[in-house]
């Protein structure tokens, strides 16, 4: 353990001090913008975040110390890396990144980990620092919403939405019907990347899923710390694209580090196991978890146009329904429509056959949802109960979804009911 005395030497600038810090400025990361570091907590502009808000309050510590670091302020930084070492001894990177503090000040520092970049645990924790540094550098913009949170239900109430290219999940609660971004965690995911398309790839799959349960740790495996919330994969989109595997969650750390690389785990989302109980306390069975290898963000204005313009599609699907008219409905279906029983053919033979039984009627939705699914081609998910009031009452216990941009159109190419 260092003693005060060894921080109050900190402020004795190292002989090596310019190569030492231009060192830093590369091995931490400051390669990844092109404009000049700032200090974290400075003032910040009306279109950006201060980079340390929504941060649990141990990466808050870690990035003021290496904020310090990198403005020369050794003594601030060992006073911050110091306190944040004795109340988490499990943060592997914050004692590396402190132990590097003093052998600077020694003179004696030859690059990350005191130059064991040969090191596999070393070049671990580079990456770990690396991802840090990124959300540090790269916050997402003021009030800014994700592209793919479009509209949550009231039933909902909170989302989750990774972005696996910055090993960050953002939470967001439903807030007078607007999404509003209330945490922001580090996580680490599959080792051979995303996009899981095989049982035992390790890879993380991307899209739209559900937590379907929540696990308690001491029924699971010290590898899953302090709980699990398994999600919906393979969902039905995924199972229709034949892609296999099971046993995807999120999850806590073992209780003999304080967190993981950003790449390590067999396809999971794995956090901290504080900040895996602080989401569990607030999230539930049926809270939306998006994947995607980079979350587009929106300003207000252009979340609120785009939310209008799909409900606006919603609505006239609807429309087209009461209508009784299988014509109407079915030109917003694709022709490559198909999920488990019909084609695009069989489906509207089936439509064609309920408008004749049931009628015209009316029906109406609640618990609706709309989430964008990450993939290629643009998708939107939207999610709803649906009861219908003609010759006889039907009320549909869930009934989603996916829409695709189809030739400049929007169209149904999978339905799931019930």
């Amino acid at each position: 353990m260092w003693s005060r005395s060894d921080t109050l030497e900190a402020s004795v600038p190292p002989k090596n001090w310019s190569r030492f810090l231009s060192g830093l400025l590369v091995i931490y990361g400051l390669w990844l913008v092109d404009s000049a570091w700032n200090p974290a907590w400075s003032e910040t502009t009306d279109t950006t975040f201060s980079s340390l808000d929504y941060l649990s309050n141990t990466e808050r510590s870690l990035m003021k110390g290496l904020d310090a670091v990198l403005h020369g302020d050794l003594t601030g930084a060992l006073r911050e890396l110091t306190v944040l070492t004795r109340q988490r001894p499990d943060f592997r990177l914050a004692q590396l990144v402190q132990g590097d503090v003093y052998m600077a000040m020694a003179g004696g520092l030859h690059g990350f980990g005191n130059g064991q970049g040969n090191d596999p645990e070393v070049q671990h924790l580079q990456e770990e620092a690396r991802a840090r540094l990124r959300n540090l550098l790269d916050p997402p913009p003021k009030d800014a919403i994700p592209q793919d949170l479009i509209y949550l239900s009231r039933a909902q109430g909170h989302a989750a939405v990774v972005d696996l290219t910055k090993s960050r999940l953002f939470l967001f609660r439903r807030i007078n019907g607007r999404p509003e971004l209330i945490a922001n965690y580090y996580i680490s995911s599959g080792k051979n990347g995303a996009g899981k398309f095989l049982k035992g790839d390790k890879r993380t799959p991307i899209g739209l899923y559900f937590i379907t349960d929540y696990l308690p740790g001491y029924k699971l495996p010290p590898l899953y710390g302090v709980g699990a919330m398994p999600i919906n994969y393979p969902n039905e989109w995924d199972r229709l694209h034949r892609k296999t595997g099971d046993g995807i969650w999120l999850h806590g750390t073992p209780f003999t580090t304080y967190s993981r690389p950003p790449t390590t785990s067999d396809g999971c989302v794995a956090l901290t196991n504080i900040d895996f109980q602080t989401i569990g306390e607030v999230v539930g069975i049926g809270t939306p978890v998006i994947i995607s290898n980079a979350v587009e963000w929106l300003d207000p204005v252009e979340w609120r146009g785009q939310l209008d313009w799909f409900l606006a599609r919603v609505q006239e699907w609807h429309q087209d329904w009461v209508s009784g008219r299988a014509d109407r409905v079915l030109r917003h279906y694709s022709s490559g429509f198909q999920n488990n029983r019909y084609d695009y053919a069989s489906w509207s033979r089936a439509l064609h056959r309920f408008f004749q039984e049931k009628g015209a009627g009316e029906t109406s939705f609640s618990d609706m949802s709309i989430l964008g699914y990450p993939t290629d081609r643009r998708m939107i998910v939207v999610t709803f109960t649906q009861e219908m009031r003609g010759k006889e009452l039907s009320r549909q216990p869930l009934r989603r979804q996916y829409w695709w941009l189809e030739n400049d159109l929007w169209k149904i190419v999978y339905e799931d009911t019930g």
